[in-house]
Formats: C-alpha cells, structure tokens, sequence
C-alpha cells in the first residue's frame, strides 16, 4: 500500500514540473514576441506629424509644389529633413530634402525638381505622401514610416489640378469654394473677419488658380475680432502663461507675391500674440517667407507663389511675325520646305501642283501647314489640305491647297511652313 502511494506521489509531483516547464517555454515564447514587438513600434509617428495641405505638378517645368504643416506632436524631436515619396502608375521615387527651421504649427511648402528622375511619367502623378526625418531625444537619428498625409491626385482634385488644363471659361476649371479654417482678422479694420476663397479663372486658354481672403463677416459694435473670431470682451492672460491663455504665434494664411518693390519677394501673414495690461492682444505683420533671386519675378500660379525668370513668349502669337516660341523664347522660323512649282491643275484654277523639291519619301504629314508663293501673282499664304506622296521615286510628290481657286502658276516659287508665323505676306 506504502510503495503504490508513494509512487502516485512521485506521478503528481511528474506532472506539476511537466506543466511548469510547459508555462515556462509558451512564456518565452510570448515573451519574445512582445519584445520584438515593442522593439518595432516607433515613436516617430506620434512624435512628428505632418500632413499634406495641398500638391500641384507643373506639367511644363516638371516642378511639384507641395504644401505641409507640422501638427504638434507628444515628444519633443528635431525634424531635419522629409521624404517625398512621389508615385505614378507604375513607379514611386523618393526625394529627400531638408527642412531646416521648421517647428510646431508651421507650414512649409517644398519645391521637387521631377525630371531629375527619368523612371516618373510627370503626367501621370498620382500620389505623393512623406516621412519625417528626425533626430529622437536620445541622440538618435530616424525615419519615421510613411503617415496618414498623403496627397492624392484624382481628376477633382484642385489643389492637384496640372497647370496645363486648357479651358474657354472659368467653369471648365472648377468652382470656387471657401476653404474651411481659415478665417482670419483683417490688418485694415479691427471689426472685419477675412477668410480665404480659392477662385478659379481662365486666362489666355488656360486653368488658373488663386487664393484671395474676402471679407465673411462684421463683428457688432461692442466686439472685436480676435484670431479671426468675434469677442465681446478681451481674454485674461498672464506674461508666463501667453500662449496658452493668448494663442501661439506663427504664419496663418497663405503666401502671397510682394511686387511693388525691386527685389520681388513672397511674403505671408505673421500672427503675433502678446499680454498687455493682463489682456490678451494680438497683431498681424506681413513677414518675408523668401526674396525672389536677381531678374526673377514672384507670380500667382495654381494658387502658389512662384519666383522664376518672365517668359518672353507662351504663344506663337506673342511673337514678332516671322517668328515662333520655343521653351519661352522667340525665335526666328525656318522653312520646312522650299522649291519651285512643276506644273498645276486644274490648269486655269491650280488648286494641286507638283514639284521635284516637294519631299518623296513618306513620313511627315504636311496636312495645314502654311505655304505662300513670294514673287508670285498669288499673295496670299494658304494651307496645305492634302500631301500625297508619289508611289514611284520618279514621279514627283503634290499637294492640294485649301483653295480651289489660285494664282499660282509653272515656275512660282514656293515656301513651307509649319505654322503661319512664318508666313512674312501675313
């Protein structure tokens, strides 16, 4: 009896160190796990964040302008540089660049060269977001993972809209809207709330956007308005506790071009909040965000301001007669084709000719082109509506003009033209 309950003891016993052992293993594991987790959880996000206000891609230039502010965050980091993660339908590239003095509550707006990335389709932009580069309290330089605010482009999207929309009305480029947020008080009168409206128009066939403040509101006569609300008594503050009793200081609104003096700049609201005989005041000064370099000029384009050099065309029809635009500049246009005319007909009408030194090799299509005849009885430049090249090398090419009726005859000679610019009988 002794020896079989002592050997059910010893069973027990067995199974209770089997047991713990087993705790024991399932714990390290679990243990593990927790570690490595917690060794993958950054900090990065919740202590730098950022958002994308607005993008917009400059189709001719290949330039991105993409407007970010800084929300407060729950450490106190170093931001140094962001990630610009920019991506089309069937690569993403990434830009890094730095950011120098840029705290909590600000706003910045960051220039992105995208033809220095010959894999990105500037016309097929499709989304942009960032990640915060930033030196943790401990010394330690990161990169947070890719956050919340991105900017995505999507056909109704206005502040992603390219510059080269084309439009005969200001309807085909949107409609305009009051952008919620930003109401603001005005520098000229103490009583007026100004809040900024995104106005669309079409200027020269093309989409233009700008971002005006209009007046919303009047306070009464026993209110003022104070950061960009009416108050009908002022606010108690204390010279320690200034910005949490008054507001915090910083730029509010939007950049704006300053052009009434040489050097042109882009210059923004600055909101500055002081505590004046135990009240809250505040004041609003018109600060330089950046000094446009030497021959540059500040313009309003998509709704940003933009310091570059002045275009001395966008238009053909910008330039001299006898002269065309090419990236910006006038230039002098050549001829496409020059020769003398072979025979026509109908042979009292001359609506088609031929000619040896018309092109017989196929390719170009030639279909409205400008030609004129200088010399000739035919003063008038016309256009080409039809280019027919000969089947066989012996044979010459000939053209049908857009009039059946011509003064051209045997002999006139005969210049080419892509555009009629170039056509010095205009």
């Amino acid at each position: 009896m002794n020896e079989r309950g002592l050997s059910t003891v010893v069973s027990t016993i067995v199974l209770v160190l089997l047991v713990l052992v087993a705790i024991g293993g399932v714990w390290m594991a679990i243990s593990n796990l927790l570690n490595e987790g917690a060794n993958s959880v950054s900090l990065g996000d919740l202590s730098v964040d950022l958002v994308i206000r607005s993008a917009t891609v400059n189709t001719t230039t290949g330039l991105a302008l993409i407007k970010v502010a800084r929300n407060p965050g729950i450490a106190d980091v170093t931001l140094t540089a962001i990630k610009f993660v920019v991506e089309d339908s069937r690569n993403a590239e990434v830009f890094e660049v730095q950011t120098g003095d840029f705290p909590e509550y600000a706003q910045r707006t960051f220039e992105l060269n995208l033809n220095e990335r010959e894999l990105l389709n500037i016309n097929d932009i499709k989304k942009i977001s960032l990640a915060p580069v930033y030196l943790s309290g401990s010394g330690e330089m990161k990169t947070g993972s890719l956050g919340s605010g991105s900017f995505t482009f999507t056909d109704s999207s206005s502040s992603g809209s390219f510059l080269s929309t084309e439009c005969s009305t200001a309807t085909d480029c949107g409609t305009d809207y009051w952008i919620t947020g930003t109401e603001i008080c005005s520098s000229l009168d103490p009583k007026v709330i100004l809040q900024y409206k995104k106005i669309y128009a079409c200027t020269g066939g093309f989409c233009q956007e700008s971002v005006q403040p209009l007046a919303v509101e009047t306070c009464a006569e026993t209110e003022e308005c104070y950061s960009g609300e009416c108050q009908s008594q002022g606010i108690p503050c204390t010279s320690a506790t200034v910005g949490e009793d008054c507001g915090v200081d910083g730029f509010i609104g939007f950049p704006i071009c300053a052009s009434n003096a040489y050097p042109e700049k882009i210059i923004q609201d600055f909101q500055n909040f002081e505590c004046v005989n135990s009240f809250c005041t505040v004041s609003v000064t018109s600060e330089t965000v950046s000094e446009c370099p030497e021959e540059q000029v500040c313009e309003i384009v998509q709704g940003q301001p933009e310091c570059f050099v002045p275009l001395e065309c966008n238009l053909n029809g910008d330039c001299p007669v006898g002269e065309v635009c090419n990236s910006g500049n006038c230039e002098t246009e050549l001829a496409v084709m020059t020769g003398a005319v072979a025979s026509i007909w109908p042979f009292d009408l001359g609506e088609y000719f031929d000619s040896p030194e018309l092109s017989k090799v196929g390719g170009e299509n030639y279909k409205s082109y400008t030609i004129f005849f200088p010399g000739s009885a035919e003063s008038r430049c016309l256009k080409i509506d039809e280019y027919v090249y000969p089947e066989s090398l012996e044979n010459n090419a000939y053209v049908r003009l857009n009039e059946s009726e011509t003064q051209i005859d045997s002999g006139d000679n005969f210049e080419i033209w892509e555009t009629e610019y170039g056509c010095t009988n205009l």
